[in-house]
């Protein structure tokens, strides 16, 4: 398994890149809030239908996706 630094070598920020994905604006908002809590945690973008999540996969290149 990698370590965290390994994951995100383009940037540089040893980051884990997630994008977050839910239809519920509140629930978006306080899973980032949560995973923002974490340092070896960037939410790079959020999506709120399946249509917007392929677009923002293609776009940020995420480590993750956490998709509810």
């Amino acid at each position: 398994m990698p370590s965290t630094g390994d994951l995100d070598k383009e940037s540089g920020s040893g980051k884990i890149r997630i994008v977050v994905a839910d239809d519920h604006p509140i629930f978006r908002d306080g899973l980032c809030k949560l995973l923002a809590l974490e340092e070896d945690f960037e939410v790079v973008a959020q999506a709120q239908d399946g249509r917007e999540v392929l677009d923002v996969l293609q776009q940020f290149e995420p480590t993750s996706c956490c998709w509810t």
